[in-house]
């Protein structure tokens, strides 16, 4: 009976030693691997390589010139990505978030997880911005494209119209050469790109629009005419407000259209960094 006891008094103090043994560190490593968070990491980070080639593939091959929004429906693949990424991102920031009430070790060695998807949260935020400022310009490029179209089918307007006109952009001849060299592709992939330049172009439209609502109108022809020349200028200055309030999208977009790297491979090098110092605080 004594042996008996002995024994089990003996298993008493083994298993707690053991269970004194196992640290909150120990447990926290035990279920970051268990729930597979290095895995979900590296999936995000596959997630956000694919988005870029998607961007990439869309913005190298986008014709700025589409009258259709249907030419745009290659960028539903851009779209698509961002969904499924953010999903990823959000999942797992759902189970690390679970181990910020564990032990001080454990919560300091965590921290830096959640630096990791903030990071990802913040990638995910740029690819917003483009999502939307790509969404808005496509329609507001389809107005302009179809009115500039529309133009070259109509008659000639009337004498006194056209004549108006004529002397109306003689007199601004150096706004209509600025516009009349304007292009949407070289806009893109300026490194000059900033705000001066497009409030530049953005005033300098906003003058012709002045003096087209002034035409004298005679024709049906003449009023088609002005008509969607004001419908044609008026989306270009409803373009460069769009421009100016996404300047940090529109700058991400003109990156997939040079050499250099995006922001998501930018992000990502800088994650990468982020999560090798939270593996190195977990062997510590």
């Amino acid at each position: 009976m004594k042996n008996v006891l002995k024994n089990i008094w003996i298993l008493t103090f083994v298993i707690v030693l053991i269970t004194g043994c196992t640290s909150p560190k120990s447990a926290y490593q035990k279920e970051v691997k268990d729930v597979g968070i290095e895995k979900s990491l590296e999936d995000i980070k596959a997630s956000a390589i694919a988005v870029d080639l998607s961007f990439n593939t869309f913005f190298d091959h986008v014709d700025l010139s589409a009258t259709d929004l249907s030419d745009f429906a290659e960028f539903d693949a851009c779209t698509k990505g961002f969904n499924d990424y953010m999903a990823l991102v959000e999942s797992t920031k759902l189970q690390v978030n679970k181990w910020q009430d564990s032990e001080v070790e454990v919560q300091a060695i965590n921290d830096q997880l959640i630096k990791v998807l903030s990071s990802y949260e913040e990638i995910g935020r740029q690819m917003k911005g483009i999502i939307t400022l790509a969404t808005v310009l496509f329609d507001v490029l389809v107005k302009l494209n179809t009115s500039n179209e529309q133009l070259n089918t109509l008659e000639n307007p009337s004498e006194e119209y056209s004549a108006a006109v004529y002397s109306f952009m003689l007199e601004n001849a150096n706004i209509v050469d600025k516009l009349s060299s304007f292009d949407y592709n070289t806009l893109l992939a300026s490194e000059q790109l900033d705000l001066s330049n497009l409030q530049d172009v953005k005033t300098n439209v906003s003058t012709l629009l002045e003096g087209l609502a002034q035409m004298p109108i005679s024709t049906e022809v003449d009023r088609t005419y002005n008509d969607l020349m004001i419908s044609m200028y008026t989306s270009m200055v409803v373009m460069m407000d769009i421009f100016i309030e996404n300047i940090e999208s529109l700058k991400f977009i003109a990156a997939y259209q040079s050499d250099g790297e995006s922001f998501i491979q930018v992000g990502l090098k800088e994650t990468d960094v982020t999560i090798q110092e939270w593996k190195d605080a977990m062997k510590k």
